[in-house]
């Protein structure tokens, strides 16, 4: 038998066997019942006492009550790392598992501003893990050289929080933010550290904590107080909050002294406001710091994401959600921030008060009248408070409105008029600057307003006896934002189906609610789409809801089928909105001041009851067709479709839907089913000029004023999609401004991709990085920069945040690195890791894009050697290592 030959490869030294362990199981046996033992130090010049397993040990670089920290050569990689020592001096193997488990939770996380966990062990209760060396400095050395300035302490937070609210996205609570674990690179970006010593939450969303451990003056409340309280985010965001303290004010939130005084102020919560300390703080971040610091975590910021909007709002000059701030700052923060809305707004009031004297006189008769005078001062100083307010305002636009009419009829008490003036001067001003912030405002003003005007107006119908009345209540009861199915629509459908059988726009509203049920609709008959194949057998769009409502898909199949047999296309709005219209004029409420004297602004001399009819009839329920769309090979990863037959009936759909004089939406899914199944034919090219013409269309709309725009005849607008389709309808209104109702030959968008559909979009996408991907696998850098740094500004625009805008970055910045533009390259290529990473870590486009940084570093280095470009070629090197290793798992 041959024997096999002995192994040349040497075999790792044993951390068990290492000086360190020895010295520390000496410390631990010579220690005092009682106390914690001091950590060993080693005599670094002796050869012996530097190993330590597969690490040499080079130089302590920092000490603490709990381990050391040592920079190593770790021998089998060729590298310099940091490695980190913990003693948990008695632990139970329990307790080692533990630390092992989590800390290699900690190793998967990979984000750029985190320090990745490089290998982790445990050896007699010591615990270690290395990580990349940072050739930089920690935070706490950078604050104890001085203080940093507001705009710095605030992006640093910005990029903290973004860390660590990934971490807590991944299960993950660091529970020892501090400065001295911040480190800055060369760069100045910052990097947490001591991830090894993260906490896994359990399923509740916390930890259970054993015993006090973090640093004193960082240190949440909880942390103190264990046995009464869990570890959660908050506890995470309270050192987040107690690091912006120390980086304004200079100084620890608990302030400084004997460790037992700082841990006691921690848990007591007493703390000096940072304004106190400083007063030149800006106020936002004193309140911000303060909500981080809040005693009980429930009172903090609920996630580090909250705390990240607030961090923005404060660096970009908005008011932050914790401190409500008075008018007189309000108003001067928003005349900086909108300097031309501010003389737009005193124009206007200028234009009020010289206006005509015959609209002055019948203001002044109807004041006398009601006892509502109100001055233009004393109009321009309300409509002023309004914009400060609506500045100031945090949430989303129909919260925005809902306040904006509470603080109203709070500013002006039991006086609908004056607060329908100061709302409709405010408005005017808006107009005068032709932001659509005015029609915006106005329609979400009837949104807020409109609950309880529909429900005046549906009360007046259902007392009334008119036959349609139950359709009528459906459709005004359907859009009341207080809730999208209330009773009272459920009620009204059901008994409008059962009192009037044969009403196909009843049918209808059933039917698509039931094709709409993906988005949390109510299918209150799942039969409405067979039903409305019966009573209206010749329209493809019934069809088309059968095939999308079908659970089954030969039905489903079979159905499209039918749907391409139809020539007729007719989706309802026309009927829908002509109902509104009837609905609104037959119940004929009269308008809330609030609601009738911004109207009068948006769309002087019309009726009103025509104003809110085409209000109501934005709101209608718009026909969901992904399923379509998928079917037919039309969104962007639709499959190829293999079935003649199948590709047929889609182009014969696509061109009737594409031609139709129904909605806009209709027509554009009929046009993107042609370009997708029926590429280079004369009906893709009238595809495409029906796509220039509705682009064309809009742009006209987006270049009237809004007042221009709801100056058209209300009740005009209303005939034109019912007779004619929105389509025509948006022709009518551009020929009556003066706009030739087809696009001149040479007019072209600003933005040419906007005349391409998504699939089509997506093509050209994969098309450019195929091209790319070529000419950089063959060497060709300037060219591929060349076809790539053109299109850069588009792609960011229209793919923001995809993946194929981290193939597109990944892509330019290896060009970049062929061309030795290294710091280019680095800023490209880090966006296009962050957004893949963002995506999915383990996806082979983030091993792409880490591939590249890793190429880019190796070359940087070799280029320009002792500049730090080692450590970060270390850092990615390891990254591509654990991605290639779960890829392989």
């Amino acid at each position: 038998m041959n024997q096999q030959p002995e192994s040349t490869v040497p075999t790792r030294p044993d951390p068990a066997d290492s000086i360190l362990l020895s010295m520390a199981r000496a410390v631990i046996a010579d220690a005092s019942v009682g106390t914690t033992p001091n950590w060993p130090q080693l005599d670094l010049s002796d050869p012996a006492q530097r190993q330590f397993g597969d690490y040499e040990l080079l130089e302590e670089i920092g000490r603490g009550g709990m381990g050391v920290v040592y920079r190593a050569r770790q021998r089998s990689l060729d590298r310099d790392v940091a490695i980190k020592f913990i003693a948990d001096w008695f632990a139970d193997p329990t307790g080692v598992a533990r630390f092992l488990a989590e800390a290699r939770a900690a190793a998967r996380l990979l984000h750029p501003n985190i320090v990745p966990v490089h290998e982790v062990g445990s050896v007699e209760g010591m615990h270690y893990f290395s990580m990349p060396l940072i050739k930089g400095r920690s935070l706490a050395s950078v604050l104890d050289a001085g203080l940093m300035s507001t705009a710095d302490a605030t992006a640093l937070l910005l990029k903290l929080c973004e860390a660590i609210d990934y971490a807590h996205r991944l299960g993950l609570l660091h529970l020892d933010l501090k400065p001295a674990n911040v480190l800055l690179d060369e760069r100045g970006e910052p990097l947490i550290a001591d991830f090894g010593l993260a906490r896994h939450m359990d399923a509740k969303g916390g930890v259970d904590a054993q015993e006090v451990s973090g640093t004193p003056s960082f240190m949440a409340p909880e942390q103190i107080l264990i046995k009464q309280y869990r570890l959660t985010p908050a506890t995470d965001i309270y050192a987040l909050g107690a690091i912006l303290y120390r980086c304004l004010t200079g100084v620890s939130p608990h302030g400084e002294g004997n460790p037992d005084d700082v841990l006691r102020r921690a848990a007591a919560g007493r703390i000096r406001a940072p304004r106190q300390i400083d007063p030149k703080i800006p106020r936002d971040l004193d309140a911000v710091c303060m909500k981080c610091l809040e005693l009980q975590p429930s009172d903090r910021y609920a996630s580090v994401a909250q705390l990240t909007d607030d961090l923005r709002r404060a660096r970009n000059g908005l008011p932050v959600s914790v401190r409500r701030i008075g008018f007189a700052e309000r108003a001067q923060r928003w005349m900086r921030r909108e300097p031309k809305f501010a003389a737009a707004l005193a124009f206007a009031l200028l234009t009020l008060a010289s206006g005509a004297a015959a609209t002055t006189s019948q203001w002044q008769a109807a004041a006398a009248q009601r006892d509502v005078v109100v001055s233009e001062r004393d109009r321009a100083v309300i409509a002023n408070e309004i914009g400060a307010h609506l500045f100031a305002y945090t949430g989303d636009d129909d919260q925005r409105a809902d306040d904006l009419l509470a603080w109203l009829r709070k500013r002006l008490p039991d006086n609908q008029a004056r607060q329908a003036d100061a709302l409709a001067t405010f408005i005017k001003a808006l107009d005068a600057q032709n932001a659509d912030s005015a029609t915006t405002l106005f329609s979400k003003i009837v949104d807020v307003l409109g609950v309880g005007y529909r429900r005046q107006m549906v009360q007046t119908l259902r007392a009334g006896n008119d036959p349609h009345k139950e359709l009528y209540i459906a459709l005004l009861s359907y859009t009341d934002s207080a809730n999208d199915h209330s009773k009272t629509f459920v009620d009204a459908l059901k008994v409008g189906l059962s009192a009037h059988p044969d009403d196909h726009l009843l049918w209808q509203i059933a039917a698509a609610e039931c094709v709409s049920n993906d988005d949390g609709r109510l299918c209150l008959r799942p039969d409405a789409t067979k039903e409305l194949t019966r009573l209206d057998p010749d329209n493809m769009y019934a069809w088309l809801l059968l095939s999308m409502n079908a659970t089954d898909r030969q039905q489903s199949r079979a159905a499209l089928h039918e749907a391409a047999r139809r020539t007729r296309f007719d989706d309802y709005l026309g009927a829908a909105v002509a109902a509104v219209s009837k609905a609104v004029t037959t119940a004929n409420v009269p308008a809330p001041p609030l609601l009738a004297r911004p109207a009068a602004i948006i769309a002087p001399n019309q009726p009103m009851t025509a104003v809110i009819a085409r209000e109501e009839s934005e709101r209608l329920l718009m026909t969901a067709w992904q399923r379509l769309i998928y079917s037919c090979g039309a969104s962007a990863n639709s499959p190829v479709i293999p079935d003649p037959q199948l590709v047929a009936d889609c182009r014969t759909i696509g061109v009737t839907m594409m031609r139709s004089n129904g909605a806009l939406i209709s027509r554009m899914i009929g046009l993107t089913v042609v370009k997708a199944v029926a590429a280079g034919t004369p009906e893709a090219e009238e595809a495409t000029q029906t796509r220039r013409l509705y682009v064309y269309l809009t742009d006209i709309d987006q270049k009237l004023r809004p007042s221009q725009r709801a100056s058209y005849p209300a009740a005009q607008w209303i005939a034109d999609i019912s007779q004619a389709g929105e389509m025509a309808a948006l022709q009518r209104r551009a020929v009556a401004f003066g706009f030739p109702a087809q696009p001149p030959v040479d007019w072209k968008p600003e933005d040419l991709i906007v005349l391409q559909s998504t699939r089509e979009r997506y093509e050209s996408m994969l098309a450019l990085d195929r091209n790319a991907a070529a000419l950089v696998a063959q060497h060709k850098y300037a060219d591929a920069l060349s076809l790539l740094a053109p299109t850069e500004a588009d792609v960011r625009k229209h793919w923001d945040n995809s993946w194929l805008l981290a193939r597109f970055l990944t892509a330019m910045g290896t060009a970049q690195t062929g061309l030795h533009d290294y710091p280019s390259a680095e800023n490209t290529l880090t966006d296009a890791w962050r957004i893949a990473a963002n995506f999915g870590p383990g996806s082979k486009d983030a091993r792409d894009s880490a591939r590249a940084l890793v190429d880019l570093y190796s070359a940087w280095n070799a280029a320009e050697p002792g500049k730090g470009h080692d450590a970060k070629l270390d850092q990615w090197q390891q990254t591509l290592a654990t991605l290639e290793a779960g890829k392989n798992e």
